[in-house]
């Protein structure tokens, strides 16, 4: 049985969300008619690898500061950051594919989930050392 359903199913759409952001990649490379292994040439098929990359990053920050927290914050709160963190990728792709100087708002919003996952994590094992202790 899962303890965290709601944030297991938040979790499954940011994966899909990742796995769009790949899609795009392919979309505009295929549009661009840049081939593979090339990378640059076109500003939009830049863009999309900047954002499915960048997502992959941030990505691994945040699932393993997520999943330290989880103890601490619940299954809703959980899924609550998980999603914040979901709308802030999607602000920053939607902003960087119009304008790359227009990510700033999405990017803030996922370092800000980030943050709260890590600080929570903190609480939550120092929580956990005392208590045993």
């Amino acid at each position: 049985m899962n303890a965290y359903p709601i944030t297991s199913l938040v979790l499954a759409a940011i994966v899909l969300m990742q796995f769009w952001f790949a899609f795009q990649v392919g979309r505009e490379r295929t549009r661009s008619k840049i081939k593979a292994p090339a990378m640059v040439g076109d500003n939009r098929l830049e863009c999309a690898l900047r954002v499915q990359g960048n997502t992959v990053e941030q990505f691994v920050m945040f699932l393993p500061a997520l999943l330290i927290a989880m103890p601490l914050l619940g299954d809703i709160y959980s899924a609550v950051l998980a999603l914040l963190w979901m709308v802030g990728r999607v602000l920053f792709a939607q902003g960087y594919m119009r304008d790359p100087s227009a990510r700033g708002t999405g990017f803030i919003i996922t370092v800000g989930a980030l943050a709260i996952a890590v600080i929570c994590g903190i609480v939550a094992a120092v929580r956990n050392l005392i208590l045993l202790g």
